[in-house]
């Protein structure tokens, strides 16, 4: 004897203004040998470059008003199922420490998609000035710093030690790894500068000792 077909309809209504909007979820359950209705999504995410797996992604696929979503495991492997046939869907990478990787990929109809994802190690460190140096107001100093998979950063500038700071610039290309800074006329013991990523991953860096800035 074959496995039914059973279906059911959730309707939800939402009132908002003098609009209605009505979804209709359709859940089925197929006869056995019967092609499913979703497509499944697997692959893999990597470190751009040395190919080193990262377990604990977590991977995203929106479609519509749901999102799909998992974790890598050990390998980096990660698969998803049920997900309704479509095309180019955007696949989104996460972790923390990586910049996010993105891939596209259409889903069919009974189907494994496969689709790899890469990301890139974040980093940045400030160079200079990073602690004991003597600076002048209305000199010219260059800030310097390395920084990977990071679009732009942030400086700043405190001389009470990290209490209070001022913004020196604001998204500055990192790739560049120098801003010329006009000191001003700020005398203090207690200075520092503080670089951050611009983006959502949190980094920063300050130097790691005071230095001093003195007029002229």
């Amino acid at each position: 004897m074959k496995e039914m077909k059973l279906r059911s309809f959730i309707h939800i209504i939402f009132l908002s203004n003098m609009f209605f909007f009505i979804i209709t979820v359709n859940i089925t359950a197929v006869r056995a040998g019967e092609c499913a209705v979703t497509g499944t999504l697997t692959g893999k995410i990597t470190v751009s470059l040395s190919g080193r797996c990262i377990p604990n992604a977590l991977v995203t696929v929106p479609v519509a008003l749901l999102t799909f979503k998992t974790a890598s495991d050990s390998a980096g492997i990660f698969t998803i199922t049920g997900i309704p046939p479509g095309k180019k869907y955007a696949i989104r990478a996460n972790k923390k420490g990586y910049k996010s990787g993105i891939s596209f990929a259409s889903i069919n109809t009974g189907d494994i998609t496969h689709c790899d994802l890469s990301m890139s190690l974040l980093y940045l460190k400030l160079l200079y000035p990073n602690g004991g140096e003597s600076i002048y107001a209305g000199s010219e100093v260059n800030i310097s710093w390395d920084a990977v998979g990071i679009d732009n950063v942030r400086l700043e500038f405190s001389i009470t030690g990290g209490q209070t700071w001022f913004l020196l610039a604001d998204n500055v290309n990192s790739s560049t790894g120098l801003y010329t800074w006009e000191v001003p006329d700020l005398p203090s013991k207690k200075c520092l500068i503080k670089i951050s990523d611009t983006g959502k991953s949190n980094l920063s860096d300050i130097s790691d000792m005071a230095f001093s800035n003195s007029s002229f």
